[in-house]
């Protein structure tokens, strides 16, 4: 092979390990993408606009988003909704996944006695009915100021890896009360989280983490997520 030939190959073995270091999102290479974000103000919109910048730099599945909260897509979908306290208070990031239960079943003393037993049995977070009788959970990331990404990721994983555990652990009751016709899923950007419902049932959770944050219907949206 000429001197040419061999030119032509080190400069396309270059160009091919260059390219395969970019992310598919935004051509960023991965040694540049951001470790964490950083937020020390209590504006909740500003926090949402940078964890969602976090997580597209990150290659996650963003399925939806609006001014205070991110859809995001693991084994199941999860709404992220950061909540951001100014001086040396936690902040917190909430996490919400809801289950449409069956049309013969919402809103039943079943549906509200399995969310208390899985409240009761699996240290994850707050099970709750929520006002349309579905079942819901809501957990939380905590920090102060600074959320890295590996947190981040990592929680949502164990959060995926539990959940499916406590599915296969209660197969019988999930499918008795997830059969039957479903709605269809709500965009993020409607009033679809029903909270009143379940505060008795995420009760638990609020003693578990020490704190007791504000429980409004605006502050969860119900996003369908089928294990």
């Amino acid at each position: 092979m000429g001197k040419t030939g061999w030119m032509a190959v080190v400069v396309a073995a270059v160009l091919a390990g260059g390219l395969a270091s970019w992310s598919r999102a935004g051509q960023q290479p991965a040694a540049q993408r951001p470790a964490s974000i950083t937020y020390t103000g209590e504006d909740d919109e500003v926090a949402t606009k940078r964890l969602l910048t976090l997580l597209k730099a990150w290659d996650a599945d963003v399925v939806d988003s609006d001014q205070e909260s991110v859809v995001v897509r693991k084994e199941r979908k999860y709404i992220l909704r950061p909540k951001m306290q100014q001086g040396r208070l936690l902040d917190r990031i909430t996490i919400v996944v809801a289950w449409t239960v069956g049309k013969d079943h919402q809103g039943t003393d079943a549906v509200m006695k399995f969310a208390n037993q899985l409240d009761r049995d699996y240290n994850i977070g707050g099970f709750y009915m929520d006002e349309d009788g579905d079942l819901a959970l809501q957990t939380q990331i905590t920090f102060l100021d600074e959320l890295t990404w590996r947190e981040l990721n990592s929680t949502l994983e164990w959060l995926d890896g539990s959940i499916s555990r406590l599915v296969h652990d209660t197969r019988a009751t999930w499918d008795k009360l997830m059969s039957g016709p479903t709605r269809e899923t709500p965009e993020v950007g409607e009033t679809a989280a029903r909270t009143v419902g379940g505060r008795l049932a995420i009760a638990g959770l609020l003693r578990r983490i020490g704190a007791a944050p504000s429980v409004r219907c605006r502050d969860v949206l119900r996003y369908a997520a089928f294990a």
